[in-house]
């Protein structure tokens, strides 16, 4: 995994090649460390998608890469449960050991779940690229 091969510092490292706003990634993704209970010590790697949010993770480790749709699909819920479900196998918990939720991103049995609680006010808006 690329981040792996860069994780040599300490804190929280996002390489943010996506349209969204570093400082409002950087909230998020502090919020849901805090949440999970891991440190802020790994990298993550953020892309544009296609289609839908994804990621993968270092199982154990500290690199994580996340695959953002556009604007119109972009779920704060489920960008929460990728983002948990990934900081999991950082943690070096497999599928097999995470609750059903966390297993599944956040559906269980075709159900939508609630945004979890510590993402509820938060917002992912699109970078600001304006020439000062």
């Amino acid at each position: 995994m690329y981040a792996k091969k860069i994780c040599k510092c300490k804190g929280l490292r996002i390489i943010n090649k996506s349209i969204y706003s570093n400082k409002d990634l950087r909230k998020f993704f502090i919020a849901g460390l805090n949440k999970v209970g891991a440190g802020h010590d790994r990298v993550i790697l953020v892309h544009n998608s296609r289609s839908i949010c994804h990621g993968l993770a270092d199982c154990p480790g500290k690199g994580i890469e996340l695959w953002l749709p556009r604007p119109d699909r972009l779920d704060i819920r489920e960008l929460a449960y990728v983002f948990e479900h990934e900081v999991l196998h950082n943690l070096g918990v497999e599928h097999k050991d995470m609750s059903t939720v966390l297993s599944s991103c956040g559906t269980k049995d075709d159900d939508v779940l609630a945004i979890p609680n510590w993402a509820k006010n938060l917002t992912i808006r699109i970078q600001n690229r304006s020439k000062h």
